[in-house]
C-alpha cells in the first residue's frame, strides 16, 4: 500500500496545566542518543527544541542533568 500515512493520537490531559522540559536541538545524533540511554522517556523535537517527559514520572533527575528548561502547556 502506498500513500501518505499520519502519525497522530487523542490525547486528554487529567490537569489544566501540563509541564515538559526543553532543550535545545544540535543535531540528529544528540537525539538519537537521548532516546536510546533513556528508554523511560519521551522525546519529541519540534524545530530548535527537544521536549520531553517521563513515562513514569521522573524526568526531574534527567532535566537538571541536561539543564533544560521548564515549559507549561495548558490545553
Amino acid at each position: 500500500m502506498s500513500g501518505l500515512y499520519l502519525n497522530y493520537c487523542l490525547c486528554k490531559l487529567s490537569n489544566n496545566d501540563t509541564d515538559m522540559y526543553s532543550i535545545d536541538y544540535q543535531n540528529h545524533e544528540q537525539l538519537k542518543t537521548l532516546r536510546k540511554e533513556n528508554a523511560d522517556v519521551c522525546f519529541y523535537r519540534d524545530g530548535n527544541a527537544i521536549y520531553f517527559w517521563s513515562l513514569n514520572g521522573n524526568e526531574d533527575t534527567l532535566a537538571n542533568k541536561l539543564s533544560a528548561t521548564k515549559v507549561s502547556v495548558n490545553p
